[in-house]
């Protein structure tokens, strides 16, 4: 099997969720952060995906996670 790839999921609203969800869920790709600039007072983060990394700044998360993509 073909490595996974890194994805880090920017936004966390109603698309970004969806998004967060279906990476989550897929066996091709694995969340390596989410980027939100107010995801520390983000209350309603989907318990699924309580477990990743979590990024206010864009440009940390891109070099602490090095993620394959971007969504």
């Amino acid at each position: 099997m073909a490595d996974k790839v890194k994805v880090l999921v920017v936004g966390l609203g109603n698309m970004g969720a969806s998004h967060a969800s279906a990476y989550h869920r897929s066996e091709g790709f694995q969340i390596v952060g989410i980027m939100s600039r107010s995801i520390k007072s983000n209350t309603k983060i989907p318990s699924e995906l309580a477990g990743y990394p979590l990024y206010e700044d864009f440009d940390v998360a891109l070099k602490e996670t090095k993620p394959d993509a971007v969504s």
